[in-house]
């Protein structure tokens, strides 16, 4: 016994540190025994996922006709939005230091068509 505490005075940097490892491996097998697995499963998600899995399978069923577009009603539909012009566009790089080069506007921006509003 009297060994054993010398060593121990001798070199306490050591026996702190297995002291530490028995204390912390004690902890981890002890605590984490009680505490349900994180990845379990419930009931409700069960039913939600079922739910799910039916809806997917109503909605592969559907089957979309393209005849509507040919249809002599859409065919006759008039487009009465507004085009809107090209605006200029501000900086390539809004966070650079500011020169005296003008910005440039791209050639190739298309414009935007809005429909009107119906009052």
């Amino acid at each position: 016994m009297q060994n054993i505490l010398q060593f121990i005075k001798g070199n306490a940097l050591l026996a702190g540190g297995i002291l530490v490892v028995i204390l912390g491996l004690g902890y981890y097998l002890f605590a984490s025994s009680g505490a349900p697995a994180p990845l379990t499963t419930t009931d409700s998600t069960t039913t939600v996922s079922q739910q799910l899995l039916v809806t997917l399978s109503n909605l592969q069923t559907i089957e979309l006709n393209g005849a509507v577009f040919t249809d002599p009603t859409f065919v006759s539909l008039n487009n009465f939005g507004t085009t809107i012009p090209t605006q200029p566009v501000g900086r390539a790089n809004p966070f650079a230091p500011f020169t005296s080069i003008a910005p440039t506007t791209p050639s190739n921006t298309p414009a935007i068509t809005l429909p009107l509003r119906s009052r």
